[in-house]
Formats: structure tokens, sequence, C-alpha cells
């Protein structure tokens, strides 16, 4: 989450989402939490969440999608 904010800063990013199979600690989610409340659009997703939005969408919808 540090460096995700560090590079939004850097590059002028108005919106990043960090992702993780697993669950982010407290100290991460307090530091997404500041930075949505200094102006950022940062959005943390957990391993659940992503597994219920690859349901959602359908692997092969994903599949397609990867570098485009």
């Amino acid at each position: 989450v540090t460096q995700v904010i560090s590079g939004m800063d850097k590059h002028d990013a108005h919106l990043a989402w960090v992702v993780t199979a697993g669950e982010f600690n407290e100290n991460a989610k307090k530091m997404a939490v500041d930075a949505v409340n200094e102006g950022k659009r940062i959005r943390l997703i957990e391993g659940e969440e992503l597994a219920k939005m690859i349901v959602e969408l359908g692997v092969s919808s994903i599949r397609t999608n990867i570098g485009a």
C-alpha cells in the first residue's frame, strides 16, 4: 500500500487498486483510509472479494481482457 500511494504521488495517478489473494493487515487498511481522507482514490481488494469478482465476470471474460 505504501508503494502504491508513493507511485500515485510520483505519477500523478488519480486512482489505484491494490489486490491481494489474502487479507490486508490493519496497518495497510489504515494507510488506505488515510489516503482516501487526503483525497486519493484508492481501493483495497481482498481475496474473498476478488474471488467473487472472478465468479461474477467469469474466468473466460478475465482471460480475454488480460493485456487489453
